[in-house]
């Protein structure tokens, strides 16, 4: 376990490893990889891209894809696709709350929705479709 909120100044040995660690698995501009192509395709389920088939590449426009993803989420605005971002996006993208989904905790959080005034559903269903995306 590496404590992230250790803000003590000294790059010991286990400082020093995670940061080989993060250096070797974070992918940056001009990468290329499988698992650019599957978090690219994750970014577009989640419509932060419209990428049809896309590359391998973590291009430019990639990384400004990136940068709104970390911006959203409040993570550092980098543009390199590190550990947390990553996290992040696997999180997201596998949310049980998002579109295309069903559920009876949907239709409690739709309720939720109508009593904060973000929505004037009578008697919602399960399903997180458009509208609920939208709301």
């Amino acid at each position: 376990y590496y404590d992230t909120n250790r803000t003590d100044g000294v790059v010991d040995e286990e400082t020093l490893t995670k940061i080989e660690e993060e250096y070797n698995t974070a992918y940056k501009r001009g990468d290329r990889s499988s698992e650019i192509q599957d978090l690219k395709l994750e970014l577009v389920d989640l419509e932060y891209a419209d990428w049809e088939g896309p590359s391998t590449c973590l291009c430019s426009e990639t990384e400004e894809t990136i940068k709104a993803f970390q911006d959203n989420y409040q993570l550092k605005v980098t543009g390199v696709l590190d550990s947390i971002t990553q996290a992040k996006i696997s999180e997201v993208a596998n949310s049980p709350y998002q579109l295309g989904n069903s559920s009876e905790e949907i239709r409690e959080i739709k309720l939720d929705l109508v009593d904060l005034g973000f929505a004037d559903w009578e008697d919602p269903a399960e399903n997180f479709g458009p509208e609920t995306h939208n709301v």
